[in-house]
């Protein structure tokens, strides 16, 4: 059986290759490469469709690519981010599977750098 390469290469959120590709070089993410390099050491510049086969990796990128759609309307709001979440990762999901996950999350969290990624 033949994966087609998409498949294995999009990550576990299934990230396009041309989603992928607009999350690059992109002038209004700067803040979000910067947490991202600062947070976890990863060099967004440095980092290739293939690589989005790291879970985390697939994760940086959904939600860079829900950075750039939404710009700084990225809501803070968690019922919106779940909404988000529900429209575009898992609409057979209710958004309350969003909201208790979000809200077991460790205490000390930095909202800053996990808006980046809601």
């Amino acid at each position: 059986m033949k994966v087609h390469e998409s498949i294995i290469y999009s990550g576990i959120l299934q990230v396009s290759e041309s989603d992928f590709n607009l999350t690059k070089n992109t002038f209004m993410l700067r803040e979000q490469y910067e947490l991202i390099l600062q947070k976890l050491n990863i060099n967004w510049e440095y980092v290739h469709w293939n690589d989005l086969t790291k879970p985390l990796y697939s994760g940086l990128a959904a939600s860079l690519v829900l950075q750039r759609r939404f710009g700084d309307n990225t809501p803070g709001v968690l019922d919106r981010q779940a909404e988000i979440w529900k429209n575009y990762y898992h609409p057979e999901q209710p958004s309350s599977h969003f909201i208790y996950h979000v809200q077991t999350l460790p205490v000390g969290r930095n909202p800053k750098f996990f808006k980046a990624f809601f």
